[in-house]
């Protein structure tokens, strides 16, 4: 959810395609970053509300594609990462979106993956963006992100981090 336009941004892909690790998530967050950062350019810092997830988003996979999302962007000159607690906080307008797209998604018949991106376009269309992923949207972050060695961050522990285009080889963190 954008809190600009109040719009939600999607990221879709078939399995056969990419499965959901991390390599995946912090793939699909890049093109959505990038997407976001079209149709507000003015935009040069971003805080980013992400789940418990450690495996998914809280690792350095999403450190090194936050990272180099950064560097391709040299607008952006900071990131925050913030990240819920489990079972004390949610975000109402995620949680309104989700139940959007469940209502929308009980009441219509899907026989394919195209009818369920048309089904999901249509779901509050003034108010969502459905970006279907390519195989060429995939990038392997693990490999570099293990060479770069974020091992002093204690990813586990963490409650938010920041990414600041000041330091490039830094990431900041409050647990």
């Amino acid at each position: 959810h954008c809190s600009l336009d109040k719009k939600a941004y999607n990221a879709l892909w078939a399995e056969c395609i990419a499965r959901r690790r991390a390599n995946e998530m912090a793939s699909a967050l890049q093109v959505i970053l990038c997407t976001i950062l079209k149709d507000h350019q003015t935009v040069d810092s971003i805080i980013l509300w992400s789940d418990f997830c450690v495996p998914q988003n809280r690792n350095s996979v999403m450190s090194l594609a936050l990272k180099t999302f950064m560097i391709q962007n040299p607008s952006i000159k900071q990131i925050i990462q913030k990240y819920c607690t489990p079972g004390h906080s949610s975000i109402q307008e995620v949680d309104n979106i989700h139940r959007h797209l469940e209502k929308g998604l009980r009441i219509s018949e899907i026989y394919s993956p195209v009818s369920l991106i048309r089904v999901l376009r249509n779901i509050r269309p003034k108010y969502s963006k459905v970006i279907q992923l390519q195989k060429t949207h995939f990038y392997n972050f693990q490999n570099v992100s293990k060479a770069i060695k974020f091992c002093g961050v204690p990813y586990s522990k963490v409650k938010e981090l920041l990414y600041e285009s000041e330091k490039p080889f830094h990431v900041q963190f409050k647990t």
